[in-house]
């Protein structure tokens, strides 16, 4: 993926009844010691784009990676 600290490639998420993407990104990185400020509407996928970091939510599409490692293979505690 690449040697961000947080890493989203090709992410498409949707929350169940809903017709369009909450959230929607080609790339989003994080390099470490980076601080990030996201804001935006209520609504707009701040909530969303943390769940998916966290391991909370899964996307539909594409892949999470913390530290290089995708997402799926870090037991829940080094989340």
């Amino acid at each position: 993926m690449s040697d961000a600290a947080i890493a989203l490639r090709d992410i498409t998420f949707t929350w169940p009844g809903q017709k369009t993407p909450t959230l929607a990104l080609d790339r989003f990185e994080v390099q470490a010691r980076e601080q990030v400020f996201v804001s935006g509407p209520s609504g707009s996928g701040k909530s969303t784009l943390l769940a998916l970091i966290g391991g909370i939510s899964s996307a539909q599409a594409g892949s999470v990676a913390i530290l290089g490692q995708p997402l799926e293979a870090l037991p829940a505690s080094r989340r």
